[in-house]
């Protein structure tokens, strides 16, 4: 908004524009005006900064201009009071600032002049207030309470909670929003929160009394992250910093209207980005360009282009690839842990000839002396990388256990290297439990009497056993009650060793189902121009779970049940997403901009996205958001500065996903339907139809075959 301005014999003058400072004791009481407190700042920001203003009053005994006489004026008691300035220029008035006094200070003069001095007043927007609103307990569907009457509890807990080994969150929301309240409450019903429904909650119940907060803006977005959030003892505009997280790239500011006040989430993005799953990010829906030719009251104007944060490449690296297999001495994927020499002293034990009590030998091979021989498993160093089991129509052994990733593509023909030295089996694998939703520990199986048992649920001749990862190596330690219940055909009682426990089984009859992490990583490349500055992103969190065909999962009547294998979990359409955005932002110039206005009114909101500054036939590609505007009153004059800068943005927090193929599908995924799309469209329809840069809508494709705008659609 500008303010009108005369042009006169080539003299451009302005109306005169006049501060207005108004107060009140209570945000549901009348303004006040008080014409002698003067503005010296004020300052508005976006998230999380909060804005701040100081202000000057002049006490003692002072005739005023408009004074016939003088008065005694006395320091004000202003403190925990609201204060707000409006600008008033001929027919028009826009407030520009709103909060509450904070501090004061006074600047004596002496008795000299009259015990007369200056009232300094320090005051801070009403984000200031919301973050002295702590968030403590909560509110439960009653039906979920146990042991009392009520729907409140003295604790708050997460919203959200872990889920099991392969899945990221559970949920602990009620499954559709309470009657009385209208907003999700905690319950076992199980449903997850989104950001969206959190901060809804918190609004509801954790306000400041007398205020009512309201959403606004682009809050729908909020909707698409579902995360666990730990915000107890947080204040509520903690909170919201929290859940419109601005390295996700959204933002927030307190807009006003009347006695209205908003809480507004605006977008950070330039464009729509279409990133190839279906789902597009939707762009800042308050955009505008400044053509200096038309702000004749504009003071200077600063563009700070910024390369370093210009990149020709993304790479958007994930965690290990987690692959199951079974394991077997059959195909010498799995061998024993221990030496020759260990085996003989095993067997040796304590020496006793004393055959009226063998205990004696098995009470020696129980200890740590002989910890390896009969229960340490490894995998040989000289395994081929090859899976356990048959082709059931080749009757050949074709399935890699050490598939080979590129670039978004998992080949489980090709074997990759291992380094040995370094693998170890994982303490889950990613098989339920049966009856249960926890996931499975490494499984063991054995033969008996032509039946195969889990050794941990044996057949009831032989010794029950337990299963542990080791820790040094890639293997298993398989304990029995004594070690050579497993040795049948390696220890004769009769003729080696004394021993009160008759070997059934034959260890190398073992089958061992482990996860483990290989050398591949998930790994996804998007070029966006030739060069190699490269962006690397890391997303240790991300995974690619793949498991072998024929992998033994479990038994059934002492018969083996097989996987069909394939991959149970793949983030790759995360990473693809991550490097999307990231081309998105990081693959176009990106300025900052001082704007200096000799005008006290706003040209533009907190939140809104510049894309570009013309003059004449230049344009300059700006494409950052309004963050900051400043007022500053001296000499009876005032200048208005308007800045805007751009966040550094975590991608891996934008696409944080709770679960594969869920509902949400990816719970940082955006859920934007065609029919939205269309929508923010035509509510975008008054937009310029440029891009930020002058040349409408440019397009650019990754190795995924991805399409995203760098510029500002328009159909």
């Amino acid at each position: 908004m500008s303010i009108g301005q005369i042009k006169a014999n080539g003299v451009t003058t302005f109306p005169k524009i006049t501060p207005i400072v108004q107060i009140k004791s209570s945000w549901s009481g009348s303004w006040r005006t008080e014409s002698k407190i003067v503005p010296v700042s004020l300052e508005t920001y976006a998230a999380p900064a909060k804005d701040k203003a100081s202000f000057i009053y002049h006490y003692g005994e002072i005739r005023w201009q408009e004074d016939s006489a003088s008065s005694s004026y006395y320091p004000l008691s202003l403190r925990g009071y609201f204060i707000r300035v409006l600008m008033r220029a001929g027919g028009l008035e826009q407030q520009v600032w709103c909060g509450t006094v904070v501090a004061d200070g006074l600047g004596m003069h002496g008795d000299a002049n009259g015990d007369s001095g200056d009232q300094m007043i320090e005051a801070m927007g009403l984000e200031h207030t919301l973050d002295q609103m702590p968030c403590i307990g909560a509110v439960v569907k009653a039906d979920d309470i146990a042991g009392g009457t009520g729907d409140t509890i003295e604790n708050m807990p997460a919203f959200n909670l872990p889920g099991n080994y392969g899945s990221a969150v559970l949920g602990n929301r009620t499954t559709t929003a309470d009657g009385t309240y209208g907003v999700h409450l905690f319950s076992a019903d199980g449903a997850t929160w989104t950001n969206l429904d959190i901060i809804q909650y918190l609004l509801k119940f954790y306000q400041p009394t007398g205020f009512t907060l309201t959403l606004s803006g682009q809050y729908d977005l909020l909707d698409n992250i579902v995360m666990i959030h730990k915000l107890e003892g947080h204040t509520l505009k903690s909170c919201i910093d929290q859940l419109v997280d601005r390295h996700r790239g959204l933002g927030w500011t307190l807009r006003y209207s009347g006695s209205a006040i908003y809480v507004h989430v605006f977008s950070t993005f330039g464009s729509y980005i279409a990133v190839g799953n279906g789902s597009t990010l939707s762009p800042n829906m308050e955009q505008f360009y400044l053509s200096l030719g038309d702000q004749i009251d504009m003071k200077s104007v600063i563009v700070r282009n910024v390369e370093s944060q210009a990149f020709d490449a993304v790479n958007v690296l994930g965690g290990p690839i987690e692959v199951t297999n079974t394991f077997s001495f059959d195909d010498s994927s799995l061998g024993a842990g221990w030496t020759g020499g260990q085996w003989a002293a095993y067997l040796a034990a304590t020496g006793s000839s004393d055959t009226a009590d063998p205990s004696l030998n098995d009470a020696a091979r129980r200890s740590d002396l002989y910890a390896s021989v009969y229960q340490r498993f490894t995998v040989p160093l000289a395994w081929d990388g090859m899976g356990h089991g048959v082709d059931p129509g080749t009757g050949n052994v074709e399935y890699s256990a050490l598939p080979h990733y590129d670039n978004g593509t998992l080949y489980t023909s090709l074997i990759a290297p291992l380094f040995h030295g370094a693998a170890r089996f994982l303490r889950h694998i990613p098989i339920a439990r049966q009856n249960s939703s926890e996931f499975s520990p490494p499984m063991a199986f054995v033969t008996y009497d032509d039946e195969l048992y889990q050794v941990d649920a044996p057949h009831e001749d032989v010794s029950v056993a337990t299963v542990r990862v080791l820790d040094d190596a890639l293997g298993v330690l398989i304990r029995a009650s004594v070690p050579h219940a497993y040795g049948k055909n390696t220890f004769d009682i009769g003729t080696e060793a004394l021993s009160n426990v008759v070997p059934v089984v034959d260890y190398q009859d073992l089958l061992v189902t482990a996860s483990y992490k290989t050398d591949q990583r998930l790994s996804v490349w998007y070029r966006m121009a030739a060069g190699d500055r490269t962006l690397l992103i890391r997303v240790p969190d991300a995974k690619l779970q793949y498991i072998v065909p024929q992998t033994i999962t479990g038994v059934s009547g002492g018969v083996a049940a097989l996987s069909d294998g394939g991959i149970v979990r793949d983030d790759t359409e995360r990473l693809q997403l991550i490097a999307a955005l990231a081309a998105a932002w990081y693959g176009r110039p990106r300025a900052a901009v001082t704007l200096k206005f000799a005008n006290a009114f706003k040209v533009a909101e907190i939140g809104q996205y510049l894309q570009s500054v013309a003059s004449g036939a230049s344009r300059q590609s700006v494409g950052t958001v309004i963050t900051r505007q400043s007022w500053s009153f001296q000499k009876q004059t005032v200048t208005m500065t308007v800045d805007t800068s751009f966040y550094e943005l975590d991608l891996s927090r934008i696409v944080e996903f709770p679960m594969i193929g869920g509902p949400r599908n990816l719970a940082g995924e955006i859920k934007t339907l065609q029919g939205d799309v269309l929508d923010i469209r035509q509510r975008t329809g008054n937009l310029t139809d440029r891009g930020a840069d002058g040349g409408g809508v440019t397009y650019a494709t990754g190795g995924d075959g991805g399409t995203f705008y760098t510029g500002y659609p328009t159909s």
